[in-house]
């Protein structure tokens, strides 16, 4: 990212060719920010920070987790009124700090609305990782856990193969737009299958194997950020994103005792 000479750039309310360019801006942060499962209060501060920035007079947001609405109150007294729904999320914490960085530069005056629009489509159109190295990373997280949980060597490659076979699937369903409750309950079906089928053929411990195999699963990031959205007095946001949380964790283990009681 090649930020601009801050003494030749000023983005005052003036020289903003078009409000509607900085008002994408905001949109497009709060979007990405949301999207990415980052916490609701940061992408209202984030909002508050890019509008003050480009001189907007006042900017008024309400954020939820699966959407924002944003009114921007103009010099001049006109309202410009946003509503933004997030449909898809998921946990992108690269994408919510490169966002920060963007503020940032916005804040410094080192990006005009033309260029930090241009970043954000960029970032917001970028493709994920190549589903090899996402399979890998699960495939190593759910081997690393198994360890921990008390496995050995064997337990190690168990869990590698059951982690990369479920992610595999994962990415099969994500790739076929897949209704999310039915990824929560397939893909550590598909982790508990692989797992107690090579226990059968090579042995080891079931439940280290198991366990180390959903845990990249569990919800441990929304419960986070349920709690602090909770703490800091945002309670729809907090209660929404805990009773997903929740949700999320009973449809993995329905998924995997469904496997244990047919094996």
């Amino acid at each position: 990212m090649q930020l601009a000479d801050m003494s030749t750039i000023d983005c005052s309310p003036y020289n903003v060719h078009n409000i509607n360019t900085a008002i994408d801006v905001v949109v497009t942060a709060t979007s990405i920010i949301l999207a990415c499962s980052g916490e609701t209060y940061r992408a209202e501060d984030t909002a508050l920070r890019i509008g003050k920035a480009f001189g907007i007079e006042k900017t008024e947001i309400l954020a939820f987790p699966t959407g924002f609405m944003v009114s921007f109150i103009l010099e001049d007294g006109r309202i410009i009124t946003r509503s933004i729904r997030v449909s898809e999320r998921s946990l992108r914490l690269s994408r919510i700090n490169e966002v920060n960085s963007i503020s940032r530069a916005i804040v410094d005056n080192k990006l005009t609305a033309n260029q930090a629009l241009e970043m954000l489509k960029e970032l917001q159109s970028r493709q994920d990782e190549k589903p090899l190295i996402s399979c890998l990373s699960c495939a190593l997280c759910a081997s690393a856990f198994a360890v921990m949980f008390g496995g050995g060597v064997k337990e190690f490659l168990i869990s590698f193969i059951a982690g990369f076979s479920m992610q595999t699937f994962i990415c099969f369903l994500h790739y076929m737009h897949t209704p999310s409750l039915i990824i929560s309950i397939f893909s550590p079906a598909v982790s508990a299958t692989v797992a107690l089928t090579l226990i059968r053929i090579f042995g080891g411990d079931q439940v280290s194997i198991i366990a180390g195999a959903i845990m990249p699963l569990l919800p441990g990031v929304a419960m986070t950020n349920a709690m602090r959205d909770t703490m800091r007095g945002d309670l729809v946001s907090g209660i929404a994103r805990g009773a997903e949380a929740f949700f999320n964790a009973v449809l993995i283990a329905i998924g995997v005792s469904i496997v244990l009681a047919i094996f």
